[in-house]
């Protein structure tokens, strides 16, 4: 979507220039991460989110960790 940022690691420069780590991913992926943490729900398998905003987010979660699946469209 933003032609001249072909090739470049956004996220090194970003954090080359606001010297924090950063971390890029949808919206729906945060929101299930925190919803698990608050929530105290176990991860030992699959957790799977769904959210309803403006239209319809998901996210999914293996083993503690995000699945973002071949091009990042985890169930879209």
């Amino acid at each position: 979507n933003f032609p001249g940022l072909d090739g470049v690691d956004i996220v090194e420069e970003m954090e080359k220039r606001l010297q924090l780590p950063v971390i890029i991913d949808h919206d729906a992926c945060f929101l299930l991460a925190y919803d698990v943490s608050r929530s105290e729900i176990r991860e030992e398998g699959a957790v799977i989110g769904l959210y309803y905003g403006t239209g319809m987010g998901n996210a999914i979660r293996i083993g503690g960790k995000s699945f973002t699946g071949k091009n990042g469209t985890t169930a879209e």
